[in-house]
């Protein structure tokens, strides 16, 4: 009987102790256009172009936000052609991504959780 006491007890213990656990960041969305990805980064606020291809297209990412003027406003981060990444942040959270390649075209839209 003991020993069921200290297991209940460190049971208890464990479910207690997780619901204390720290809530996650959020997680990125990801948008493809081939190789080349958009995605949100510091809490959806954040928008990453790149460029992961070498086919001389120039690629940029675009997010929709809602602006306190109750607009829907687009944030355009160019990435151009360096197989790099380059990055825009703003105070509104991104709710829509997707990834444009000139002269090929543009992801559809993708929805930010």
């Amino acid at each position: 009987m003991k020993k069921t006491g200290k297991v209940l007890s460190l049971t208890a213990g464990m479910v207690l102790a997780s619901a204390f656990v720290a809530p996650s960041a959020s997680a990125a969305a990801f948008a493809y256009h081939g190789y080349d990805v958009a995605y949100t980064s510091y809490y959806d606020r954040g928008l990453v172009a790149c460029d992961k291809e070498k086919d001389g297209n120039y690629v940029y990412a675009e997010g929709r936000y809602w602006h306190p003027s109750n607009q829907v406003m687009v944030l355009r981060v160019d990435d151009g052609e360096d197989e790099h990444c380059d990055n825009d942040y703003i105070t509104y959270p991104i709710y829509q991504i997707r990834i444009c390649e000139s002269r090929v075209g543009c992801s559809p839209w993708r929805q930010v959780s």
